[in-house]
């Protein structure tokens, strides 16, 4: 260091300074505090420069393709210091995590078919549901399970240590411990409202509040026009916040940020006052989700860390696939469309399928030989397309807000629709029976309760019950020969598969040992197909004499597809038994990669300025 001289000057003790001296003095003064604010406000600018937005891309591992189907792909810790999400291989979806400070990615073991991931407020532990359980792990630790669920629709950490959850597709919220215990309600679908499901809940700052996403009957498979709703956890009073959104997460900004239709949004929110304030602004555009469900595959952290996996031209829609029993691919050379609902007509010649959600699609008709699609509905109505027993018509059920209605028209679209029958509730036409006569149907009176029935197909019939318990059975199959039913039930705290005689005594049969869903025949009613995870599964069935189980569930093959849909029809079983027929989402890109914006909050202030 130097010294500087200094000169000490004496003056008269009784000197004075001049009027134009003072002035001097005070002038310089203020000139330096001025300088010193101009100073600090460039010392302030200078600190922001140096946190700049930052973007970069983070891979699953090697052989796997991130999960992207049902539910949110990606979540964060509350820090931003650890990601994880979704993957799989060979059909076996786990849960993997990378931290910020690390370039490796890293499995979580015990964590096979795991969804709907969620971490815990101190980022030390993750909650997920894997074989219908809800369950918890650490970082680095065994897998604890806490309780049963059916088909969850979210999970949320709060701050005081309990889990908010949706354990089914179509009902509320419940809360419960983090160590366990007996899960309470939050919320209860409002069924005069034609509320179907409250999902992808989070926990609001204080642990007041919990925001949820509310869908309808109306459009079980398209959540872009739902409500955001808070329900306040001590009075269960619930206050809408949103309209025409899906998923959506406040920060700390004092901003909430929701999908709808792939971009991202964001709005002013005040967290105490439950109300938002100005008009939502995009943020970003070209975000993935699965539209059926409402998932959106984004999560924001506290320290303004954004994930999210970018969207594409075939987001949301599929492709017509053929698999056979070892599990070979050959897709159908036909554009990808949201199929739903696909049934092979009795010789195998032609296709039924739906174009759009269940209940607001339209049929269509593809025939095998000429590599062509028509259309042959067109009022976005519609729904679960089956043939006839000669192949010369298409039935369908149509549905509004007053209930269903069964038509029927030609294969060929030569005629117009003809309406069959009436019914004053929801229900999806799950096939013809051999009589001609009769058509087997799931039905929903409520929205938590679903039955397996009959109607007759003629004016002014009415629907009667074959399946009626206080479980949800849905997804009904009759044999070849309409003697037996197969459906699924959740009477087990998850679905399994069961077969009962469709007239008689009413004795059951289980099939299923490990859960299972969506049940089909083979063409000559030795066999029975399910689906469960991402498996297909077989077992022999002998009716000789009467009905009994000849083998064990056998697997097939992997990477089967549930996508979900509220009818619960993804893939048929091909007249000549040797192959299925899967809706299936475009062949995934291993090398699809989860963006990461650090910082990402000063965009958001930009674009959207709070008070």
């Amino acid at each position: 260091t130097s010294t500087l001289p200094v000169t000490i000057v004496d003056r008269p003790k009784h000197s004075r300074l001049s009027g134009s001296k003072i002035w001097m003095i005070t002038a310089g003064v203020l000139a330096a505090a001025l300088i010193g604010l101009a100073l600090f406000s460039l010392l302030r600018s200078a600190s922001i420069v140096t946190s700049p937005v930052v973007r970069f891309d983070v891979a699953p591992s090697n052989k796997t393709g991130l999960s992207m189907i049902r539910y949110p792909a990606v979540t964060l810790s509350p820090d931003g210091s650890t990601l994880a999400f979704l993957a799989n291989s060979d059909g076996v979806t786990r849960l993997y995590v990378r931290r910020r400070d690390d370039t490796e990615v890293r499995m979580i073991p015990g964590t096979e078919r795991a969804l709907d991931a969620t971490f815990s407020a101190d980022g030390q532990w993750i909650a997920f549901v894997a074989d219908f359980t809800l369950k918890k792990v650490p970082l680095n630790g065994p897998v604890v399970s806490l309780t049963k669920v059916a088909d969850s629709r979210g999970v949320a950490w709060m701050a005081d240590d309990s889990l908010v959850y949706t354990p089914d597709a179509t009902g509320g919220v419940f809360q419960i411990s983090s160590n366990g215990g007996e899960p309470r309600a939050v919320t209860k679908v409002d069924e005069s409202k034609r509320e179907r499901s409250h999902r992808w809940p989070q926990a609001l700052p204080g642990g007041k509040a919990v925001l949820f996403t509310v869908g309808t009957i109306d459009k079980p498979d398209d959540y872009d026009a739902s409500n955001i709703e808070a329900v306040i956890l001590a009075t269960g009073e619930r206050k809408v916040i949103l309209q025409g959104a899906s998923v959506a997460r406040y920060v700390p900004t004092g901003h909430l940020v929701f999908a709808r239709d792939g971009v991202i949004y964001g709005v002013g929110f005040d967290v105490n006052g439950l109300t938002v304030s100005g008009k939502p602004v995009p943020l970003l555009v070209g975000v993935a989700g699965d539209k059926t469900t409402g998932a959106v595959h984004f999560a924001v952290s506290n320290d303004g860390t954004l994930a999210y996996l970018p969207g594409s031209s075939t987001s949301g829609m599929r492709n017509l696939t053929w698999v056979d029993k070892k599990g070979n691919q050959t897709p159908i050379n036909i554009p990808p469309a949201q199929f739903n609902d696909v049934r092979i007509s009795p010789d195998g010649s032609r296709i039924a399928v739906l174009q759009g959600s269940s209940m607001s699609g339209d049929v269509w008709v593809y025939d095998v030989a000429r590599a062509t699609l028509t259309r042959l509905t067109f009022t976005a109505t519609n729904s679960t397309p089956v043939w006839s027993a000669d192949g010369k018509y298409i039935y369908y059920a149509s549905t509004d807000s007053s209930g269903s209605t069964i038509l029927r028209k030609p294969a060929d679209g030569s005629r117009d629709s003809e309406k069959i029958v009436s019914l004053n509730h929801q229900a999806f036409l799950k096939g013809i029976l051999p009589d001609g006569q009769t058509a087997l149907l799931d039905t929903s009176r409520q929205t938590a309760d679903a039955n397996v029935a009959t109607v007759l197909l003629k004016p002014d019939a009415k629907s009667i019950a074959l399946v009626n318990t206080p479980f949800n059975e849905y997804a009904a199959a009759a044999s070849p020969d309409g003697r037996w039913l197969a459906y699924q039930s959740n009477e087990s705290g998850k679905p399994e598969i069961y077969v009962r005689e469709l007239a008689g005594s009413g004795a059951r049969w289980p099939i299923s040992t490990g859960g299972g869903e969506e049940p089909r025949w083979s063409a000559n009613g030795k066999a029975l197909y399910y689906r469960v995870d991402g498996q297909l599964m077989a077992v022999l069935i002998d009716t000789r004499s009467s009905f009994q189980v000849s083998s064990t569930p056998v697997r097939l093959f992997n990477e089967v597809y549930d996508l979900r849909s509220n009818s619960g029809q993804t893939y048929d079983v091909d007249t000549r038994g040797d192959r299925f027929l899967m809706i299936k989402p475009p062949k995934e890109d291993n090398s699809a990669q989860i963006r990461i914006v650090v910082n990402w909050f000063e965009e958001l202030r930009k674009l959207v300025p709070t008070k």
